[in-house]
């Protein structure tokens, strides 16, 4: 019978997978005033949000002009988009025409939109009620 070894022996191995950097968390969580942008957007803005997220995170980089030119958006458009990114912690803030850094890693992509997607179908609920 082949015993398995148990997680803590592989952390020994490859401690750079197992770390969370020096961030205490994974990610960071959108901050408070996030929550009342997940609400306020419907349903069609909402997946142009989820998809620019993740254009951007895996790009890690940002223009407002090359997010205008890459989803063939407005300007206007492309202004609002780049207010929800700053909002939800994926950029940092900055002015309108310069690139910024993404805040968000690669690696943590998943989880920051597994957190958008229930923090929306959370706010969705409680709207229903």
């Amino acid at each position: 019978m082949t015993s398995l070894a148990s997680p803590d022996a592989y952390t020994g191995l490859y401690p750079e997978l197992y770390s969370l950097g020096d961030d205490d968390a994974a990610f960071a969580l959108p901050p408070e005033a996030g929550e009342h942008l997940i609400e306020s957007v419907d349903g069609a803005d909402f997946a142009l949000l989820e998809r620019t997220i993740e254009l951007v995170v895996q790009s890690q980089a940002f223009s407002r002009v090359g997010l205008q030119a890459a989803l063939r958006l407005s300007q206007e458009s492309a202004e609002h988009l780049t207010q929800e990114l700053e909002t939800l912690g994926v950029i940092e803030v900055g002015a309108p025409d310069e690139p910024r850094d993404v805040l968000v890693a690669m690696h943590d992509l998943a989880l920051f939109l597994a957190d958008v997607r229930l923090r929306r179908r959370a706010a969705m609920t409680e709207l229903a009620a």
